[in-house]
């Protein structure tokens, strides 16, 4: 990523820390989950539903780990508001924040009329961030891990602006890959506006995994999207290092390779400053 958006943060231990995760019933979001709470961090989930998050709860709770779920459903941001005051005034404080659920091949609107994807895998994490990020730094150091993908890179200039309404396209593929490079501007200023407080922010992309994010393509198409796509514990272990790692590059984009340069135009920072700012007009109410 940009330079001027990169710096190093160090001196980093898992254990005893507070980590809260999106979408951790399955997936990426679970065995990320779990590898964590094995390490002895304190797991908060945030996610919809308690019955399907037993799956993630129950075996942390009988491992001796320490496990808890926040409900909300990402795609209603007054939800996702309530959430991020709950993680705000944990007790030991929250310092680990993985922005890891999205929806992919999917079209249609939020709760609130934003496009899905960019509602449900930019914005709801844009709003569960700016409402936690005081708390963070007060508490640092402290990581914000948000989960992008390849797919960023095949977005290009386009208006920003035109976020509400259905999506476009007929799978929803090009919704997805724009959520996916708005996830990385984000990052890229997050990273900017975090300089000097000892809280690192990266993006990351953790190969192409068959995990329920591709649940709403159709059947006959999901099996051919998916059939080549590596296990979810595979891509949990980027999200996982990334969490862990005692020395990380703030502003990085992390692959299964390690740090990698993000696409010039998502790394761009008036491009990543424009979002930004059109991200928090879009969340103001709920801010």
């Amino acid at each position: 990523m940009s330079g001027e958006s990169c710096h190093r943060v160090s001196e980093w231990s898992i254990a005893g820390r507070t980590v809260a995760i999106t979408g951790g019933s399955g997936g990426i979001g679970r065995e990320a989950a779990l590898a964590l709470a094995a390490m002895g961090a304190q797991v908060v989930i945030v996610g919809r539903d308690r019955d399907k998050h037993q799956s993630v709860l129950g075996p942390i709770a009988a491992r001796g780990g320490t496990a808890s779920l926040v409900e909300a459903d990402l795609s209603d941001l007054a939800q996702v508001a309530r959430a991020g005051r709950v993680l705000r005034d944990l007790d030991p404080p929250l310092t680990v924040l993985i922005n890891n659920a999205g929806v992919a091949g999917a079209r249609g609107v939020t709760v609130d009329g934003f496009e899905l994807a960019l509602g449900v895998n930019h914005l709801a994490h844009f709003l569960l961030t700016s409402l936690v990020l005081e708390s963070m730094v007060a508490n640092a150091p402290g990581r914000v891990l948000t989960v992008s993908s390849e797919a960023h890179r095949a977005f290009g200039p386009t208006d920003w602006d035109r976020v509400t309404g259905s999506s476009k396209s007929m799978t929803g593929i090009a919704e997805y890959r724009r959520s996916k490079a708005a996830n990385v501007a984000f990052t890229v200023e997050l990273s900017k506006r975090l300089a000097g407080h000892n809280v690192a922010a990266v993006a990351i992309h953790p190969g192409l995994i068959a995990t329920g994010i591709w649940r709403r393509i159709p059947r006959p198409l999901r099996g051919v999207v998916t059939r080549r796509m590596l296990p979810p514990e595979l891509g949990a272990a980027v999200v996982v290092n990334c969490a862990t790692a005692a020395d990380l590059v703030s502003g990085g984009y992390y692959t299964p390779r390690g740090l990698e340069p993000a696409s010039q135009y998502a790394t761009d920072s008036a491009t990543a400053g424009q979002l930004w700012r059109n991200s928090e007009e879009m969340v103001a109410r709920w801010l």
